[in-house]
């Protein structure tokens, strides 16, 4: 069995990578008869693992281009499975992904994706709640660690270090506890906090006295663990928001293993794994978490006691090796009894990039996908749309074939069109492409061309519902009100098994 693992577009190597992709990847493929090929959806090798993979697994990708792929490997009885990791409906805005979430159209095609997969796995429980309901066939496949922590070294500072690291979107969860918190560190002498975060964070804590806090810079995964291991004391404060209650309980499973003391938010994350005053303790306010940790500093044998317990629980419930079959016999009740693949991870291994590891296959970005990566985020997120344009065409020199250089230069181009034409000549079934020239093509006048090239996206993949209300849209500006009228009716019908029996957040 060979298994694709696509992300979107990244350079970095954080935690959802890593819990997510690379670490099960490993995993699986020690497995016998499994290798793994690693990738983000815009690598150069996508369109091969896409047609040799038996197992494709779209981790949180939002690209209309996969619908028709999707279709034609269930019809060559190979599967695609969707990974949700977020609930995107409810993005803080500090999240990277936010502003394309905020478009209704992407959320939509999410659903989508769900819908039209071969099935969905999930990370939390309360993810399969959310969505759960767009495919029949579904599994929940939890983080899981991958690894064992050193025991824990003896500290020369005798105080207790209380700590806290993690993302520019925990902003929020944190400027709520963080001036309750600076005013218990200051009150005692034998409690230090330690923080790594982001400069925004790190300014909460800026009343406590530099004796009394030391501030470790973001870092690598690795450096995060080190960081956690200077830990007495682990907090993990959580607002409740539909975002936060689809976290996973990656934190605990950090401090737990690392022989901190897990002080947690009662918030669903952690409700299903940890036993309160027995493998971690809870707060729902900010009075509750400072009485906790009054508690844990006049009880230390408590505190011990907790720790140990925690660390015992991961190490004998959550290990990765131990759950890696539970996605294969999951993918191998899927797939056809029949199925028998002659490609292989190690058919990657002498790609650009390639990191190799007995069956798995790490493909990183070289200069053709870092460009990509790059033009996306100079020209889309900074305005440098020249700096974008000569970045895409340099990948375009790389990689003459392929289209989405072309496809990302339309939107920075002042001839939009023209670098459409070219995307649809490498890709005539680019969805993403046909629609962008539809409005290219409205914006000229040139209604009837338009309407063609959203008849054309509809031909390509007919349950695609976006090409039908363009469509209707169209004919509405033209005044044809019946026939505008039915694209509508046709676009609401293709949406609505997207949106019925949806449960509330």
């Amino acid at each position: 069995m060979l298994i694709a693992q696509i992300e979107p577009p990244h350079l970095t190597r954080g935690g959802d990578w890593f819990y997510r992709t690379h670490a099960p990847g490993r995993a699986m493929s020690e497995l016998d008869s499994v290798s793994v090929v690693d990738l983000t959806n815009t690598h150069r090798s996508r369109d091969a693992l896409l047609a040799e993979a038996d197992v494709v697994v779209l981790n949180m990708v939002c690209d209309p281009d996969l619908l028709p792929v999707i279709g034609e490997r269930t019809k060559r009885g190979q599967l695609t499975i969707y990974e949700v990791n977020d609930d995107v409906a409810y993005m803080q805005a500090s999240n990277p992904a936010a502003g394309f979430f905020a478009n209704p159209q992407h959320q939509t095609l999410f659903r989508r994706l769900i819908h039209s997969s071969s099935a969905a796995q999930f990370c939390t429980p309360e993810l399969q709640r959310r969505y759960g309901y767009l495919n029949p066939r579904q599994a929940l496949f939890r983080n899981q660690l991958s690894w064992t922590a050193a025991q824990r070294r003896p500290r020369r500072d005798p105080r207790v270090v209380i700590g806290w690291g993690g993302s520019a979107g925990h902003l929020d969860d944190i400027a709520h506890i963080a001036r309750p918190l600076v005013e218990f560190v200051h009150a005692r002498d034998d409690v230090v906090l330690h923080l790594m975060a982001s400069d925004r964070i790190v300014q909460l804590f800026s009343g406590l006295d530099s004796s009394k806090k030391r501030l470790t810079p973001t870092g690598s995964l690795e450096d995060y663990y080190t960081f956690v291991a200077d830990l007495d004391i682990g907090i993990a404060p959580l607002g409740d928001t539909g975002f936060n209650r689809c976290r996973s309980d990656v934190k605990f499973l950090e401090y737990a293993m690392h022989g901190v003391v897990p002080v947690l938010q009662s918030l669903a994350p952690y409700r299903d794994a940890v036993i309160a005053g027995t493998t971690g303790f809870f707060f729902e306010t900010t009075e509750q978490l400072i009485a906790t940790l009054e508690r844990l500093l006049q009880e230390p044998a408590l505190g011990d006691r907790v720790s140990n317990a925690a660390r015992h629980y991961v190490e004998s419930e959550r290990r990765e090796r131990d759950h890696a079959h539970e996605r294969i016999d999951f993918y191998r009740s899927l797939l056809p009894t029949t199925a028998a693949n002659r490609f292989l991870a190690t058919d990657y291994a002498a790609m650009p990039g390639a990191e190799v590891a007995g069956r798995h296959v790490s493909l990183n970005a070289t200069e053709y996908e870092q460009l990509l990566h790059d033009a996306l985020v100079v020209g889309q997120l900074q305005g440098k749309r020249e700096l974008a344009l000569r970045m895409l065409r340099r990948a375009s020199e790389i990689e003459p074939l392929r289209y989405q250089p072309y496809l990302f230069a339309s939107s920075m181009s002042d001839a939009p069109l023209d670098e459409l034409a070219t995307c649809l000549d490498k890709n005539p079934l680019s969805l993403s492409a046909r629609v962008a020239r539809a409005d290219g093509l409205v914006r000229n006048g040139m209604s009837a061309d338009a309407m063609r090239e959203l008849l054309g996206a509809a031909q390509i993949h007919p349950a695609y519902d976006l090409p039908y209300a363009r469509v209707a849209e169209l004919l509405e500006r033209s005044g044809q009100a019946a026939e505008a009228r039915e694209f509508f009716l046709l676009a609401q019908h293709l949406r609505l098994p997207l949106e019925r029996n949806a449960p509330p957040a």
